[in-house]
């Protein structure tokens, strides 16, 4: 159950943040390099939240998100 969470809000992540499901592409060849470039997008930005120590899939603030100093 708690995979199938994981699949949902990344699906659901995928689909609202990257449009996803709107590919104007007009051959096999843009479609699949636009596609990859949205999952590898993702990637980046969960590699991120690793480095940062948040939460995988959090993106909400990943670009304003402010390092605290560390005293």
């Amino acid at each position: 159950m708690r995979i199938r969470r994981r699949i949902k809000t990344v699906i659901g992540q995928l689909a609202k943040r990257f449009d996803i499901e709107k590919s104007w592409c007009r051959d096999m060849w843009h479609m699949a390099s636009r596609i990859t470039r949205k999952l590898l997008a993702h990637n980046v930005g969960s590699f991120f939240n690793i480095e940062a120590g948040r939460p995988v899939i959090h993106f909400k603030k990943l670009i304003s998100a402010e390092k605290t100093a560390k005293k």
